[in-house]
């Protein structure tokens, strides 16, 4: 089953290039507010949902970045870890500098020809 996105930013500032979105499994009603940043050389993400497809998410993001040099790691905050469904996820790559345009360029081409269309 594949992946449905909602790109909501794609901008690049000083820290780098930011992409804000919604994603969701194809068939399911569940989304996933997603935070991606690309910085000079390393990638992360937080993930935020009502399910445990974070998890699933950031292998997702993996294809394109690489291994993750840290997590995928539950953020623990307070009183959402009451419930094993509320899982913020977040994950760290480090990204070589001479891939980082080409990296940002494949991911942004898979995102934008899975993304969803209203209507």
């Amino acid at each position: 089953m594949g992946w449905r996105f909602r790109l909501l930013k794609k901008e690049t500032g000083r820290a780098g290039f930011l992409l804000e979105g919604r994603a969701s499994l194809e068939g399911s009603q569940e989304e996933l507010e997603f935070f991606l940043l690309i910085g000079p050389d390393h990638g992360t993400v937080d993930v935020h949902s009502l399910r445990g497809e974070s998890f699933a998410l950031i292998d997702y993001f993996s294809h394109f970045l690489g291994q993750l040099a840290v997590g995928p790691h539950i953020v623990n905050i307070g009183e959402l870890m009451d419930s094993e469904d509320e899982i913020p996820v977040n994950g760290f790559w480090h990204i070589r500098a001479d891939q980082r345009e080409a990296i940002i360029e494949k991911l942004l081409k898979a995102l934008e020809s899975q993304e969803m269309r209203d209507g």
